[in-house]
């Protein structure tokens, strides 16, 4: 292929990019992108991210949350649009939350592209990240841990939307609402005509999930009494950063509505922090 082939097939490549934080529902919305989109390229490494395919994985992901470190863009589009081309796809799906420490890199950096913010409620955020990655320390302080973190990736986010003003922000728990939304905010043509018709997608890959569902009622769940209390009590600081991305204190009476709405969602939170606890 020479250069002129590369540059052709660079500019036949549709980007779609979702600007979001980890454990924020990414693999969800990246899953019922590439059921909208008509010949899109979605990952098969990791949770769906362009960060894992193996050309770039040594690139992009050791120094994946050093917002110093320099990424060489023109090799990753090319790795990505090779990706693309292999499975006979026009466009490619991005959601690696390290992203959002780079996006002036990346909208500088690509012609063909389409944008959105988002992420997912401290309370989802805290529950997934714990659940994950925090089983070497207390629950108190990994939830401690958490908080902090989301609150560090929110401002980033907060930052973003101001410097972008003209990408559109879609929160997790309003994609669940009504996934359409994100098929609007990015100005999809939908592969089929019926209107409230909503795709099956695969899910995570360790829960019996096909379905686009809120996973709060979950995570609320596993947080427990003792849990929900402690992020509250951080929260009461951080409203106006809660405000600004539509979102509240849940408080108790609120979390057990919330759970006997989705009994069985709570029932899974509730056996993973039996789990833990063992």
């Amino acid at each position: 292929m020479n250069q002129n082939d590369e540059q052709n097939n660079k500019k036949n490549i549709h980007f779609y990019f979702i600007f979001s934080l980890n454990n924020s529902g990414t693999t969800i919305m990246s899953q019922y992108l590439n059921k909208e989109i008509k010949y899109s390229y979605l990952s098969k490494y990791g949770n769906h991210e362009g960060q894992n395919i193996p050309t770039v994985k040594d690139i992009m992901k050791p120094h994946r949350w050093d917002p110093y470190h320099h990424l060489d863009w023109e090799f990753i589009q090319n790795a990505w649009t090779k990706e693309a081309l292999i499975s006979g796809k026009s466009s490619f799906i991005e959601a690696s939350p390290p992203n959002i420490i780079r996006v002036d890199k990346i909208i500088n950096h690509f012609t063909k592209k389409s944008c959105i913010f988002s992420l997912s409620s401290p309370y989802h955020y805290v529950a997934s990240s714990v659940r994950n990655y925090w089983n070497h320390v207390t629950f108190k302080e990994a939830i401690d841990i958490t908080l902090e973190s989301w609150t560090q990736r929110a401002n980033i986010q907060r930052i973003n939307m101001k410097n972008f003003p003209y990408i559109p922000f879609l929160s997790y728990e309003s994609f669940c609402k009504n996934p359409q939304l994100l098929s609007k905010a990015l100005k999809i043509h939908r592969k089929t005509n019926a209107p409230n018709s909503i795709p099956r997608v695969p899910g995570k890959r360790n829960l019996p999930i096909n379905e686009i569902v809120d996973m709060t009622p979950r995570h609320l769940a596993y947080l427990g009494l003792d849990g929900l209390s402690q992020i509250n009590n951080y929260l009461n600081d951080k409203l106006d950063l809660l405000n600004h991305f539509g979102y509240e204190i849940i408080a108790e009476r609120k979390a057990n509505r919330l759970l006997r709405k989705k009994p069985l969602l709570a029932q899974l939170g509730l056996m993973h922090r039996i789990k833990r606890e063992l």
